[in-house]
């Protein structure tokens, strides 16, 4: 059979030290043995003859590490989980004590992305498979994103929001220019049932916003402001395969070295009360050239809808 060491030094490759407590007891009582004992994945070593009261006490000490150990992992499955939701300076600022989380920019980027004739998919696809494609897209982002260097959001329905500049970043246009690209490339490769590719609608918009925790039970570091809105009528009034960037997205990105590597389309769309903006589009491949080209002359107009909502009219 195994000899005690054998015992401990196999118990220990499958488990870690704190999640199986390992108390050796031994009538070797020498500082060779002990120290053996340990080496092979002990916690602890007990020479025969042992006081009862002196093993139940190294007993419930090993006990009260383990429930140490098991707390310590819990807050940090807690703390990885609370990252994924809120931006790790706001995490940090949160466990350091501050309540009211309330911030201002100057200046940040907004993207709001969709799945165009999204309702017409869902209606037919069942459930389950709706959901499975919803997530592969959402999850093919939320990589890219990580990879780009812009902060995901949240999602609404088959909206898919991101930033970037709150942490300060100054490239923080050029970034989430990248990223949108990004996301048009990879929704190309994307099919769903029907065997047909995933077309995707981009608005980017760069201005001021406002931003803070909002929430207790499901916290969300929320944006607000008029920047925030607009970046979301250049989705509603964007162009498959294309992104729609406004006037001052596409400066800041105009100021960038790489810039000569973008080919931008401008066109003009109309907002509610008529009034008139020049935007920009950043076309992906032959269809995103084909239908910028198609929307280029053709003004986009914002119209409210019964229930208030915005629809956009060609």
């Amino acid at each position: 059979g195994m000899s005690g060491y054998k015992v401990a030094e196999h118990l220990r490759s499958k488990y870690p030290t704190r999640a199986l407590p390992i108390i050796m007891v031994s009538a070797k009582s020498a500082a060779e043995s002990i120290a053996t004992g340990l080496n092979h994945g002990a916690n602890d070593y007990v020479s025969k003859p042992f006081k009862k009261v002196e093993l139940l006490a190294r007993v419930r000490t090993q006990i009260q590490l383990k429930q140490v150990w098991q707390k310590e992992m819990r807050e940090a499955e807690e703390l990885r989980l609370l990252h994924k939701i809120l931006p790790y300076s706001v995490t940090t600022r949160l466990l350091h004590g501050e309540h009211l989380i309330a911030d201002s920019f100057d200046s940040v980027t907004i993207l709001f992305a969709d799945i165009e004739d999204f309702s017409s998919l869902a209606a037919h696809l069942s459930t389950p498979n709706l959901l499975l494609l919803v997530n592969e897209i959402f999850a093919t982002f939320d990589k890219l994103a990580e990879k780009c260097g812009v902060q995901a959001v949240a999602t609404f329905g088959d909206v898919y929001m991101a930033t970037s500049g709150q942490e300060g970043n100054k490239d923080h246009a050029v970034r989430m220019m990248r990223f949108a690209e990004a996301m048009l490339k990879a929704s190309q490769k994307l099919t769903h049932s029907n065997g047909k590719h995933i077309k995707v609608r981009v608005g980017v918009h760069t201005g001021r916003a406002y931003a803070g925790v909002v929430g207790i039970n499901t916290p969300r570091y929320c944006y607000f402001g008029d920047t925030v809105s607009f970046a979301d009528v250049l989705r509603q009034t964007g162009v498959p395969s294309c992104v729609q960037l406004s006037g001052s997205t596409y400066n800041k990105c105009r100021e960038s070295k790489n810039s000569a590597a973008w080919n931008f389309i401008s066109r003009t769309i109309e907002l509610k009360g008529g009034e008139e903006t020049k935007t920009f589009l950043l076309p992906m491949g032959q269809e995103g050239a084909k239908n910028a080209k198609g929307a280029v002359g053709v003004k986009a107009k914002l119209t409210l809808t019964a229930h208030g909502g915005l629809k956009r009219q060609l």
